[in-house]
């Protein structure tokens, strides 16, 4: 029998998503989102038809009101508002958190104000967790190179390549006999390089890396506590800044040859796994399809061995060996699509399914799971989720929009019990520089989001952009993402004139402005 996942032909079909163009903003019309992680790129779509406006309107989304007024055109007897006006206009709406989490809870018309009482890495992790990077940049400078600070000693050995009396071990997992301090500021080094990411800074990431010494040339002169998961981090920051054009193809090439030589040098299971889920990164962003899926049919093959060298125990290894091999099939699922290979995406996500159903219903609780914590909690709560999100993607790619969100609602309703389950602890374990593979954390933009363009691919308009708009005002530093703030304004354009669609754009911009979201660029707008 052919493997679906190797040989060349097995599955291969017509279908449009078959062909990938580069993703960007100017490109594509819409964004599909696809959870790989958290530096992969969406599958972008085409507008395969023409849009019609719809007769009537009977769907609800979480029996929300529909309010279309941000798609119409102002009345000519209104009267000039300012931009904050319409900023608190459009907050006010109706939202989720309003009408269903906390009924008749004020809108959420402006961020929290940063607690003057917070200092140090405590500081440093609100502003991540609010997306104000520019300041993360800042304060994250002061922490790791100010005089006083506790960090400042270990930073300096990093970058100047000494080392003095640190005790650590280098046995077994990456974090064994690490001391308290030499993990925060490995934790800050790591929002240090992501707020670059997102703020596209790309040759700033570059010189960071770069004197960090963070590379493979440079793995046997860092100082002995540095630990492998650092190393990984900076590999992989230099090649989200190193472009793939012919001119930098070569340096491309040869830092993932070094990727492939340090691999060779490590024995540890647990850490052979995270360096080969930054490998399977790498891959997919080169588009090599059959390398990412042959690196990921390996990792299964010792996903348990890694996980109990992972948890240094067998409380809860089941769980969670069973919840990443969910995770290494969905990723596998989610690459086939790109590649177009529908029947062996399907295939590979009833293997996800198989493994889902050997799961007891009592791993969705906090009891079962209890020694947990941290991306490892995160993974396994997502699992329910990640199943039907799974089951959407497939129906959307063979063009079975109603079978699809169908899907997409269901988890939707899956994620909004976690998230209630979850509490507020939910968006500070995303934050955790832990775990033995990254996860995205809160699934509950991709799905919306999905549900939207089944709304707006079944000539639905109003439905998308009140679905997308009503997320947004539940919570703007949660839910106002890149690709979110690009697939709303793309409908505005779809749905009302020019000088409307302008505005409603730059209403979204001051909200962006507004809730210091730093990472959403002027182009995610479509502002001209």
């Amino acid at each position: 029998m052919s493997n679906p996942l190797t040989d060349r032909n097995a599955g291969i079909e017509p279908h449009p998503l078959h062909s990938i163009p580069p993703d960007g903003p100017t490109q594509q019309p819409m964004r599909l989102s696809v959870q790989n992680s958290p530096l992969s790129q969406p599958i972008p779509l085409r507008t395969t038809r023409p849009l019609h406006p719809p007769s009537s309107l009977h769907y609800k989304t979480e029996n929300i009101p529909i309010a279309h007024a941000n798609i119409s055109p102002p009345s000519t007897n209104q009267g000039v508002t300012t931009v904050d006006q319409d900023v608190d206009s459009f907050l006010s709406g109706p939202s989720h958190r309003t009408l269903i989490d906390e009924p008749g809870q004020l809108p959420l018309l402006k961020p929290a104000p940063l607690p003057s009482s917070l200092t140090g890495i405590k500081k440093l992790q609100h502003l991540v967790q609010y997306r104000a990077w520019l300041d993360v940049i800042k304060v994250s400078l002061e922490l790791l190179t100010a005089a006083a600070s506790p960090y400042e000693r270990y930073y300096s050995q990093l970058v100047n390549g000494s080392e003095s009396d640190v005790q650590t071990s280098k046995e077994g997992s990456d974090t064994v006999g690490m001391s308290p301090v030499i993990q925060e500021m490995i934790q800050i080094i790591h929002w240090r390089l992501r707020a670059l990411i997102f703020l596209r800074r790309y040759n700033d990431l570059k010189m960071e890396v770069i004197r960090l010494r963070l590379l493979p040339s440079h793995a046997d002169t860092l100082p002995s506590w540095v630990p492998l998961r650092l190393i990984l981090e900076g590999i992989e920051s230099t090649l989200n800044a190193t472009g793939l054009e012919n001119e930098e193809q070569e340096n491309y090439d040869a830092i993932l040859d070094s990727v492939y030589k340090l691999r060779e040098k490590i024995d540890e299971k647990d850490l052979l796994f995270k360096l080969d889920s930054v490998l399977v990164n790498i891959l997919v962003r080169k588009e090599e399809w059959r390398l990412a899926l042959g690196t990921l049919d390996k990792m299964l093959g010792y996903s348990e061995e890694a996980v109990k060298a992972w948890l240094k125990s067998n409380d809860d290894s089941d769980v969670l060996v069973k919840a990443v091999r969910i995770e290494l099939y969905s990723r596998q699922g989610k690459i086939l699509l790109q590649a177009g290979c529908l029947p062996a995406a399907a295939t590979v996500f009833e293997r996800a399914h198989d493994v889902y159903q050997t799961m007891s219903p009592e791993t969705d609780t906090n009891d079962a799971v209890a020694s947990l914590q941290g991306n490892d909690l995160i993974l396994v709560k997502n699992v329910p989720t990640q199943i039907v999100l799974n089951e959407g993607l497939l129906h959307f790619a063979h063009i079975d929009y109603d079978l699809a969100e169908k899907k997409f609602k269901k988890a939707v309703e899956l994620q909004r019990v976690q998230q209630r389950r979850g509490g507020e602890n939910e968006a500070r374990e995303c934050l955790a520089y832990d775990g033995l593979i990254d996860v995205e954390g809160n699934l509950l933009v991709p799905c919306l989001n999905n549900l939207a363009l089944c709304a707006l691919y079944t000539c639905r308009l109003l439905e998308a952009v009140t679905m997308i708009e009503t997320l947004i005002r539940e919570d703007p530093s949660k839910y106002l993402t890149e690709s979110i703030a690009f697939n709303l304004c793309t409908l505005y354009e779809l749905g009302s004139d020019n000088a409307t669609s302008e505005k409603n754009k730059k209403v979204l911009q001051s909200i962006a402005k507004r809730f210091t979201l730093h990472d959403i660029g002027k182009e995610n707008f479509r502002l001209s």
